[in-house]
Order: structure tokens, then sequence, then C-alpha cells
């Protein structure tokens, strides 16, 4: 039996089936949600709730194998594996990959969480000390370590994938 070759990408680099379906769903909830507010928000809801109360056990213990990870491929062994050819020099030192990247998880945090924030106290405001103490905690689960392994883990795959294999993560040639 001869096996199907994968669809031609377009002329851009896009893979038109791929990019047709993944447009039609993103529009198709993007329709429902704006059109049907009210039945959107319970459907959007429940999903939620059944997410947490089916997966949360779950996502709790992908993210401390996450944390586990990272901490043992950075400090271990592979900690030292160069992405690039044998005779390249990095081209930046460690201290400006590491304010590279703090800067990055910053930026990103702020930008969110700048609008989203106020937009959550102004939408249900909070003045008892226990609702405090819940925000502190939310706070501090979001500028966590585990936050920051969650965007770690996919980048560090992409990323060594991109340079052992001859493919590419954004559309242009890796090397």
């Amino acid at each position: 039996m001869a096996e199907s070759a994968p669809p031609a990408p377009a002329p851009s680099g896009l893979v038109l089936p791929v990019f047709l379906s993944s447009a039609g769903v993103l529009l198709a909830l993007v329709l429902f949600a704006g059109l049907f507010l009210q039945p959107a928000a319970a459907a959007f809801t429940a999903a939620q709730a059944w997410v947490i109360e089916s997966f949360g056990g779950f996502y709790m213990l992908a993210v401390a194998i996450f944390v586990i990870a990272c901490v043992v491929l950075a400090f271990g062994r592979h900690g030292a594996v160069r992405l690039g050819r044998d005779e390249e020099t990095p081209e930046f030192g460690n201290g400006s990959w590491f304010a590279t990247l703090f800067s990055v998880g910053m930026g990103i945090g702020l930008m969110f969480f700048g609008v989203a924030e106020p937009v959550m106290h102004y939408a249900a405001p909070r003045p008892t000390p226990m609702a405090t103490r819940s925000a502190s905690a939310r706070r501090g689960r979001r500028w966590s370590p585990t936050s920051s392994t969650g965007a770690c883990m996919p980048g560090r795959s992409m990323r060594w994938s991109g340079w052992c294999w001859p493919i590419s993560v954004s559309g242009a040639a890796c090397r």
C-alpha cells in the first residue's frame, strides 16, 4: 500500500487544509460567542468547570513535572548543550539571554494583566480581607516559576528540534 503524500504547501509556506480548518473553527467560535452571548457564556463556563473538575489534578501533576524537568535540564549534563554548529561562538552571553527572557515574560504579563486585572476588579470588586488574600494567592501563582515553565518546555523543544532537524517552526529556514 502506497503512502499518501502530505498536502503541498501554498506558495507562502502555508499548509492550506490546516489553515482553513483552523480558521473555520476559530471563526465559528467567535461568531457563536459574539452572536449568542448568554448561551456562549453558559457553554464556556460549563466547559471550563468540566475541564477543571476532570483534569485539574493532571494539570497540577504536569506542571510539577515541567518544573522538575526544567531544573534537571538546566542544571544537569544537558544544560551545557549548545544550539548551533561546533565552531560557532554564542552571539550573546548568559546574562543577556536571561535579561531578554525575563523582559519578554514580564512584558507579556504586564501587557495582558495590565488590562485584565483592573477589568476583573471593576467587574467583581473584592473589599473583604478573605478576597484580598485570594487575589494575592492568584497573583503568586501567576508570577511563580510554574508559569514560566509552561512556556519554557514547549519553547525548548521547538528550538531544539529546529536546530537538530531541517524543519522550520516559524516558516523560515532554521539555519
